[in-house]
């Protein structure tokens, strides 16, 4: 009886191994395929340059606003800024030639001009409205005080 059971476990144990022969290890060119090993960065002559700042260090945005004026630009968060075009601009003076010169800002600068007028429409005619508001208030207040 006990030959049976264990001819019965023996025959078990073959297919269990089968399935383990099937699977294999993945090769090298599997797995870096599926990752990147960092390496060193290259040193001495074959190292690659990145960009440097391209803002000329010894210009200010103050200095670009003097020197193009009449032309909506700004200085915001100590960067030149276009108040026509809503947008940050460099410093370097063939970019700034070129913003000037284009149609988007020749477009937003006259609608930036106009919006200063309506601005200052509104505004006049707010300190016109206070200004009689404060006459008659003046004037009821003397009227008030020889009734009484």
């Amino acid at each position: 009886m006990e030959d049976s059971s264990s001819s019965s476990v023996s025959t078990s144990a073959p297919s269990a191994r089968s399935y383990l022969d099937v699977l294999q290890a993945p090769t090298l060119s599997d797995l870096t395929r599926k990752r990147r090993v960092n390496c060193n960065p290259p040193v001495g002559r074959n190292k690659s340059r990145g960009q440097g700042s391209s803002e000329p260090k010894s210009l200010s945005p103050r200095d670009r606003v003097t020197e193009f004026p009449e032309e909506g630009l700004t200085v915001s968060n100590g960067k030149l800024f276009c108040s026509a075009c809503r947008e940050e601009l460099s410093l370097r003076k063939n970019i700034v030639a070129n913003h000037i010169s284009s149609n988007k800002h020749k477009i937003g600068k006259e609608k930036l001009s106009s919006k200063i007028a309506q601005e200052k429409d509104i505004a006049s005619s707010l300190k016109e409205s206070l200004c009689h508001t404060h006459a008659f208030m003046h004037y009821r207040k003397i009227f008030i005080d020889a009734e009484s």
